[in-house]
């Protein structure tokens, strides 16, 4: 099953429906999605805006054009037992998390990060998620770091 299916079987899962026992029907949909994805690591950010999609935009050595909107935060999806909690791993109001990997034994996550408009660009994080430490893998300004696989 890829991600892409997953999310929609996510969305299904927890989107409405107008039937009499919606509540029943999300659960079951929940819990059949559990036993495959029981944790789901996502980003919410604002929808990255490039001019031109052959670079990354927001870069902090930018002349003109820089299309950078703060705000995200990188978090898991837990299913329980036929509900959704939603735990936040970073909240970043001033920066931007991208480009979301997980390892295949599902114990790391790797991202870029971009912690600020013009003191930063993007850098490869790995974050262990038992612990929840963060190490940054990539360093300097004026470099861009992302699409870690």
């Amino acid at each position: 099953m890829n991600r892409v299916y997953a999310l929609l079987m996510v969305l299904l899962a927890v989107g409405s429906v107008s039937v009499a026992n919606d509540a029943e029907v999300r659960s079951q949909r929940l819990k059949a999605l559990s036993e495959t994805y029981p944790v789901i690591a996502f980003v919410k950010r604002h929808p990255v805006q490039p001019s031109f999609f052959a670079y990354t935009e927001g870069q902090s050595d930018a002349q003109r054009e820089t299309h950078f909107i703060p705000g995200a935060k990188l978090c898991l999806l837990r299913i329980v037992d036929g509900q959704c909690a939603v735990e936040d791993l970073i909240n970043d109001p001033d920066g931007v998390i991208r480009d979301l990997d997980v390892s295949y034994d599902g114990k790391r996550l790797l991202f870029a990060w971009k912690k600020s408009r013009k003191e930063d660009d993007y850098h490869l994080y790995e974050m262990d998620v038992a612990s929840k430490q963060i190490r940054q893998l990539t360093f300097g300004l004026g470099v861009a770091d992302y699409e870690g696989i």
